[in-house]
């Protein structure tokens, strides 16, 4: 991840929907360049300049880049205040896992 924010001791301890989650953020800004130079061919296809296309992808992926700061700054603020459930999770998962390799 690009700008990570999280350690992976950290990351490993989120369950299997949040480090899902959690990667996807980093596809936004990517979604948002190609959706960016698909409407700059399609809607001004019509341009004598050419240049209209990659315009628009580079300031979709401005955006996307803003975007996915935003979603991940919400995110720690979210997990920071889970923080307490998380580590219960985890311990859980581990106690679990101890059982099933002595079995």
């Amino acid at each position: 991840m690009v700008g990570q924010s999280m350690k992976d001791e950290e990351f490993i301890k989120l369950s299997h929907f949040d480090r899902v989650r959690r990667g996807h953020f980093d596809k936004i800004s990517n979604i948002l360049m190609l959706l960016g130079f698909s409407t700059g061919i399609h809607i001004f296809r019509a341009d004598p300049n050419g240049n209209t296309p990659f315009i628009l992808a580079v300031a979709f992926l401005a955006l996307g880049i803003y975007l996915k700061q935003r979603f991940i700054e919400k995110d720690d603020k979210e997990l920071a205040g889970m923080k307490r459930e998380i580590e219960l999770e985890f311990s859980k998962r581990e106690r679990n896992r101890k059982k099933g390799r002595r079995q």
